[in-house]
């Protein structure tokens, strides 16, 4: 089952993120996500980040790590979502805030990483002779 992501704004690079998380298998919708984002335009010199909690903080140290500029985060309690607020006219830290957001939501949801159902037990070791009927089993090939 798809997880559900609700990005709000109508910049960018918000128009960037919804197009890498659809590509991945995200559900992208309007409201009602599992996780919030909202991206907006804003006239200030770097890449704003509010809001509180693991989101805001994995976004943080994404765009940090991409953008190579200085990036602000402002605690904001009972904000339901993380606020990014990307420079006007700016591809370059369009990009990196877009992409930030998509590493920090990548990383909170587990995308990539082996599923439980997946793994067998420590120690389970299956081998053919298992899988061959009796009458094969001790013969020697020639």
């Amino acid at each position: 089952m798809a997880i559900k992501v609700q990005v709000t704004g109508n910049s960018p690079a918000a128009d960037k993120l919804r197009g890498y998380l659809t590509a991945l298998g995200y559900r992208v919708v309007q409201s009602g996500g599992r996780v919030l984002v909202e991206m907006i335009r804003a006239e200030v010199p770097y890449i704003a980040i509010e809001g509180v909690g693991e989101l805001a903080d994995a976004i943080n140290s994404a765009i940090a790590e991409l953008s190579g500029a200085p990036v602000t985060q402002r605690a904001i309690e009972g904000l339901p979502a993380a606020r990014v607020a990307v420079p006007a006219e700016n591809a370059v830290q369009e990009e990196a805030a877009a992409r930030g957001v998509l590493r920090a939501i990548l990383k909170l949801t587990g995308h990539g990483e082996p599923q439980k159902w997946f793994h067998k037990p420590a120690g389970y070791v299956r081998t053919l002779a298992g899988f061959l009927p009796a009458k094969f089993k001790g013969r020697k090939s020639s």
